[in-house]
């Protein structure tokens, strides 16, 4: 599986600035283009990383501003035989 470790990799690896600004609700790219200033908002950490795992990409804990620990409990919850799909 690819890791991705920056906002802009990946914002390509799911599609593109236009193709993420529409699947997060954004009138036009400016918002995702905030994204490398601002940091991804948390409101969008969990669907991200549910899109990013169909793309078959990992998200660098820096990418969503989150913690190892944190980090570690995601990758549980989403590597977990009891909730695949």
């Amino acid at each position: 599986m690819k890791v991705v470790s920056t906002i802009n990799d990946l914002v390509h690896a799911l599609g593109g600035y236009s193709r993420v600004a529409r699947w997060a609700g954004y009138e036009d790219s400016r918002g995702v283009y905030n994204w490398i200033t601002r940091g991804i908002p948390p409101s969008h950490h969990l669907r991200l990383t549910i899109e990013a795992k169909r793309a078959g990409v990992k998200i660098h804990p820096d990418v969503l501003g989150i913690d190892d620990h944190d980090a570690h409990v995601l990758d549980e919850v989403f590597s977990s035989d009891e909730h695949a799909a």
